[in-house]
């Protein structure tokens, strides 16, 4: 988001935050449910006669709807200008993360090597350990039979 104007760069960034996401996505679902009531009042309003409340209010759920998603088309177009020709390359980001992600589990598992190779040396030394200890061991068994007899 690089772009020449500041303000430009701000109405990004408001525009892709997080409450503006959940904004959207409310709007969304409450379009959703708008449209499932228009749909279902169309199903009983074939088998009944209409009434004027009745026409009244398809007719404003009908506005309702059309209000979400024209607000939700001004907000993409406004990111479109926010961001410019770059609206057209979020792929590109999808792509870095997935590179964070495997430059960040190469680093794992060259850490995770490391310890293995940590661990192999402290096993070794402990093995050097208990074989000096079992030596010693096996001295002061010969000793102690030795002052036995």
């Amino acid at each position: 988001m690089n772009n020449s104007s500041p303000w430009r760069n701000h109405l990004a960034n408001f525009l892709q935050s997080n409450w503006v996401h959940l904004f959207s996505i409310s709007l969304l679902i409450v379009d959703l449910i708008i449209t499932i009531l228009e749909l279902s009042s169309s199903l009983v309003s074939s088998c009944h006669q209409q009434s004027s409340n009745n026409k009244v209010e398809k007719l404003s759920l009908h506005w309702v709807g059309i209000s979400i998603l024209s607000l939700l088309s001004v907000k993409s177009m406004a990111l479109l200008v926010g961001l410019g020709s770059s609206f057209f390359r979020h792929f590109g980001v999808v792509e870095s993360v997935y590179e964070l992600s495997d430059e960040s589990i190469e680093a794992q598992i060259e850490g995770i090597v490391f310890q293995f190779e940590a661990l192999k040396e402290e096993n070794m030394r402990l093995l050097e350990t208990i074989q000096e200890k079992s030596k010693a061991i096996e001295k002061l068994k010969e000793d102690l039979d030795k002052s036995k007899h």
